[in-house]
């Protein structure tokens, strides 16, 4: 146990870095503080200033269709194309430590993110913890779609083909979550719209049934665990 602990503590320590070295990572963790710095600051100058909740609500949305999905998947990708996933795997890295050092440190990304546009957009730092456990709780079932998006494909290109789709489903339909019909219902089964639930309640802008948003990241979850498993058991890592 205390083997496999220290070799996912070095492997996380790798991955961190691995992250910011990587232009597209990076890209990719900056791009919601940034869009968060844009709406906040050069909208006030422009007499069309969001408040904390909108900006939060756009940088929510970004930040979990951009790195659960396609960072981490992009993370996987990129051990196999250079070819040091099999050099790890010779080292005796499991399999298990390499995916959870890769889902720590997204996990620590998405952290780091989602802190700093929180800041930026002016929050009650009161809502700051319950911002976090929201945005990390509704990132559980993406990592698991971006593992399996990483694990299925060969290379980094690749990765953002499979994964743009996705990115957008998870951030369109979330917009609408207040329309009614068939895309407000379709809305409210998206991770993204009970993420954004769980983001309201902790602003404490109005009272909502977290049950249901509760349940659907839960179903969500255990979806995202069973099409993990299947890829995993048929592709493996090192395709």
């Amino acid at each position: 146990m205390k083997t496999h602990c220290t070799r996912t503590w070095v492997l996380l320590r790798k991955d961190a870095a691995d992250m910011v070295k990587n232009p597209n990572m990076l890209i990719m963790l900056l791009l919601p503080v940034l869009f968060s710095w844009i709406y906040t600051f050069i909208g006030a100058e422009t007499g069309e200033h969001l408040t904390p909740a909108a900006v939060l609500t756009l940088a929510t949305l970004m930040t979990l269709a951009l790195v659960p999905l396609s960072l981490l998947s992009t993370a996987i990708a990129e051990e196999k194309e250079k070819n040091t996933l099999r050099t790890l795997m010779l080292t005796g890295v499991t399999a298990g430590e390499f995916l959870t050092s890769k889902a720590l440190a997204t996990e620590l990304s998405i952290a780091v993110v989602s802190t700093a546009t929180f800041f930026v957009a002016g929050a009650p730092v009161t809502a700051l913890a319950p911002y976090l456990a929201a945005s990390l709780l509704g990132a559980l079932p993406l990592l698991l779609l971006g593992a399996v998006i990483g694990i299925a494909s060969r290379d980094q290109m690749s990765t953002g083909i499979a994964a743009a789709p996705l990115a957008l489903l998870m951030m369109l339909p979330a917009m609408f979550g207040a329309a009614g019909g068939v895309i407000g219902f379709i809305a409210r089964l998206m991770p993204t719209t009970a993420v954004l639930d769980l983001v309201y309640a902790a602003m404490e802008l109005q009272a909502l049934d977290l049950v249901s948003s509760m349940l659907v990241l839960a179903v969500w979850s255990v979806l995202s665990a069973a099409v993990f498993a299947l890829i995993y058991k048929k592709k493996r890592l090192d395709n």
